[in-house]
């Protein structure tokens, strides 16, 4: 619902320069932070950085997937 109202509001030009100017240095911000780690691997970000879990929840996609 709320994702719907966001791009319902993003639409028009007028409401795209007001989140712009109300979230650009906020975004610009984190985007130049140096010791920043965007990690992108959707299995870490979900069960987090310990490696044995990481292979346990790595093996339980490649079981599944061979099935």
């Amino acid at each position: 619902m709320f994702v719907k109202m966001v791009m319902i509001y993003v639409r028009g030009a007028k409401e795209r320069r007001y989140l712009r100017d109300l979230l650009g240095r906020l975004v610009q911000g984190v985007l130049e932070e140096d010791f920043l780690d965007l990690e992108s691997d959707p299995l870490m970000v979900r069960y987090g950085p310990k490696d044995y879990n990481r292979r346990k929840i790595l093996q339980m996609h490649t079981d599944r997937d061979c099935l």
